[in-house]
């Protein structure tokens, strides 16, 4: 419990010192409205209030029936104590929290299946399918899934046909992600008109204001995609990942396989670019350290490589620390040179590739590598693994799961440590695979040899009744039905 001192000036302009005693809020209740659900309790929080959630929540989705969750008092909701977390869904209709204050934690939540609509772009309305901030408000997550969710499309008006900012993540605030993993979300699609053609949203997992600053630390971004444009002149949406007009501060974090949108239909067809960051003019800051930016796409999932696939900065002044991987760098202008060779770093001490050699983080697809969250896993021959040049001391102590940094030599680039445990694993995947493969080839072959005993014992029998050996036909016969018994029984 915590507690805080609320001073009351009365008419006497003598200062009443009052004890206000903070205090826990249990939701116990999975329903939208009424007792026990986390609307009530954010309705009946307060300031520095923390909003806990019963053990039988466990694994719980907290299904939206009603509109967005609003968040006006500084509070933490924190769903840490739940081994298999909480999920809370917009159930592909509703915006998912709008946070409307400073000083908002949420912790160990997964905020998914929001869907943003309705209003003015430029007011938010059609921004953050799973999470909208204003500007002066603050959000710290930490330990949290954003996944699957999608800005509001254009509206079908010269003004406001292009599709929704931040399909994650509309910030115009101050925004810190922390171990977090923001995956599968998607920018709105922009609308034509008819006359007018509207682009598609810009930042499919992240939108950040120049209003506000954004941080993310120790976290993944993966699977997301900006919004698409229509008509003929329709621009593809920028940032599959992350658009930000604002100080930006990225830190051990692993951005890859993101995907801008696509262009309309005229000639040429304009996709978006910057598929991992897309740093607009006004940011004015890029803060980047020990991160992977590789493995996105300047147009639809799949695009062949070019200069913006991974990142685009416009006007941005960046520091670099450790060793960051960029996939393809000659988005980032002269912050990033490309590596005089593979695997070498460049003059900044980064691993850059180029689009027409780009350097391949090598990662595993998302899942369930431990701790409360999913990552992507460097493969054992990956470049983020101990690189050269490496820092030997982390700033942060443990990876995004919660295990130790620097090991054995260097601290790995990207949000996750591989570490003897993750190589002791995947021996194991590997082993099991090689069983399964031989234990499958076994089987074919038994398979083919029964096939072909059958075969034989079928032409010997069909030649024997020919033959008037009736007797020995239907011993033949009788063979042939046990052994396709066998066979069915494989």
């Amino acid at each position: 419990m915590k507690s805080f001192l609320l001073l009351l000036f009365v008419a006497s302009a003598s200062a009443i010192s009052v004890s206000v005693q903070a205090i826990d809020i249990t939701v116990t209740s999975t329903a939208d409205t009424g007792a026990g659900s986390l609307r009530e309790a954010l309705a009946a929080a307060s300031t520095n209030d923390e909003i806990i959630f019963a053990p039988a929540l466990d694994g719980a989705v907290l299904r939206l029936t009603s509109g967005e969750l609003v968040v006006d008092a500084a509070v933490g909701i924190d769903a840490s104590n739940l081994p298999l977390g909480i999920t809370i869904s917009g159930e592909g209709t509703f915006r998912v929290f709008h946070v409307q204050t400073n000083g908002v934690v949420f912790d160990s939540l997964t905020i998914a299946n929001g869907q943003a609509f309705g209003g003015t772009p430029s007011a938010g309305a059609s921004g953050g399918g799973g999470v909208f901030v204003p500007a002066a408000s603050q959000l710290t997550m930490v330990r949290c899934t954003v996944r699957n969710c999608r800005a509001g499309d254009g509206f079908p008006t010269p003004t406001f046909n292009y599709g929704g900012l931040g399909g994650g993540i509309y910030s115009q605030g101050t925004l810190s992600v922390n171990d977090s993993t923001i995956h599968s979300n998607a920018a709105g699609d922009g609308v034509t008109t008819g006359v007018h053609d509207g682009d598609g949203g810009v930042g499919g997992a992240i939108f950040q204001s120049n209003s506000g600053s954004l941080a993310i630390r120790n976290s993944t971004i993966v699977n997301n995609k900006a919004g698409d444009g229509k008509g003929d002149t329709g621009l593809g949406g920028r940032a599959g990942a992350i658009y930000s007009q604002a100080p930006t501060t990225i830190l051990n974090t692993t951005i890859s396989q993101n995907a801008c949108g696509s262009g309309g239909s005229g000639d040429p067809v304009q996709n978006g670019e910057g598929g991992g960051l897309f740093l607009a003019s006004g940011g004015g800051t890029l803060n980047i350290t020990n991160t992977i930016i590789a493995g996105n796409f300047a147009g639809p999932a799949g695009s062949p490589p070019a200069e913006s696939s991974d990142i685009t900065l416009v006007s941005t002044t960046v520091t670099t620390s450790g060793v960051n991987l960029i996939g393809i760098g000659e988005g980032g202008s002269s912050s990033f040179p490309a590596s005089p060779s593979p695997g070498a770093p460049n003059a900044n001490g980064d691993l850059v590739g180029t689009s027409a050699d780009p350097i391949s983080a090598k990662l595993r697809s998302l899942a369930d590598n431990g701790g409360p969250t999913l990552t992507a896993l460097p493969m054992p021959d990956s470049p983020a693994i101990e690189p050269v040049g490496g820092d030997m001391i982390s700033t942060l102590t443990f990876d995004q799961r919660g295990f130790d940094r620097y090991f054995p030599d260097f601290v790995d680039i990207g949000a996750v440590e591989f570490n003897p445990q993750d190589q002791a694993r995947l021996d194991a995947e590997a082993a099991d695979a090689a069983a399964a493969r031989a234990a499958a080839n076994a089987l074919a072959a038994q398979q083919s040899s029964l096939l072909s005993k059958i075969k034989k014992l079928k032409k010997k029998a069909k030649s024997a009744k020919r033959g008037g050996k009736a007797a020995k036909a239907k011993r033949l016969k009788k063979k042939v039905k046990k052994l396709s018994k066998k066979l069915r029984s494989l």
